[in-house]
């Protein structure tokens, strides 16, 4: 295994980032606006009842949660059991038992036949992952022809980069590099090392393509995030939210976005 893989996942497997997430992006406000996200998102994948849903690197489950409360069934994949442990109690407690499958895999070997994929679902997780080349191959091994798939991710060429790389002056990270793939900070957690990269979304999109996945769509998931560092219900980090849904549902546009989604398809034969 690749020496920073390793050290991601040993960082993931504990919960101290996940529950560090928790606080910082699971507020009620962006709750409710990731739940008009996924409508985006089921509509892209043709996800509506009774049709299934591979999250991968589900995490806590919440966006599987959302999913099977309008009907979708969701197979979740996460590689660390501690997560999956919780994610378990979240989707029990939503009473979304029936709809949502929970299995230990990892994005650089999934636990999925070649091609058998209709609908698959990545948030959040490619920007940890340091062998993303390897992560990109085996997305696309499992992607079915005619298969969708949404990827959310970091944008290096974003409004937001300028600020984080006046904060990697201040000591937040421990190394910042830029490389193909995009702009690479490693930061230290209660877990250990972990790697966040802002993605360069056309090295991203060529490195699918070469694999015979193309996209299709591209637009902001959100302009800023801002919120992040603004006391959660001030009155500043309220406008930054409400600038992010005019982004998100008027604007669209992905230039400048701090996040983008990626809708590709493998194109029938």
């Amino acid at each position: 295994m690749d020496p920073d893989t390793r050290l991601v996942e040993k960082s993931l497997r504990a919960r101290h980032v996940h529950d560090e997430w928790e606080s910082r992006y699971r507020t009620d406000r962006i709750a409710r606006f990731q739940d008009e996200q996924i409508d985006f998102v089921a509509r892209r994948l043709g996800a509506d009842d009774g049709t299934t849903v591979v999250d991968a690197g589900c995490g806590t489950a919440t966006n599987a949660i959302r999913l099977a409360r309008r009907g979708v069934r969701v197979h979740a994949i996460d590689f660390s059991d501690a997560v999956l442990a919780q994610a378990r109690e979240n989707v029990e407690r939503a009473g979304v038992a029936d709809l949502v499958r929970l299995e230990r895999g990892d994005l650089l070997n999934l636990p999925l036949a070649s091609a058998g994929v209709a609908r698959l679902l990545v948030w959040g997780v490619l920007m940890h992952i340091p062998e993303l080349e390897r992560a990109v191959g085996e997305l696309s091994r499992v992607l079915a022809a005619g298969g969708r798939l949404v990827v959310c991710e970091g944008n290096v060429r974003s409004l937001d980069e300028v600020a984080l790389r006046a904060l990697d002056r201040l000591g937040r990270t421990t190394s910042a590099e830029r490389k193909p793939a995009g702009m690479e900070r490693w930061r230290e957690t209660p877990g250990g090392p972990l790697l966040a990269r802002r993605a360069d979304i056309g090295w991203l999109v060529g490195a699918f393509a070469r694999h015979g996945v193309v996209l299709r769509e591209r637009l902001a998931c959100q302009l800023t995030e801002a919120y992040v560092y603004l006391p959660a219900d001030s009155l500043l980090a309220r406008a930054v939210h409400r600038l992010n849904a005019f982004w998100f549902h008027v604007v669209r546009s992905p230039r400048g976005a701090s996040d983008v989604f990626l809708v590709f398809e493998r194109p029938r034969a």
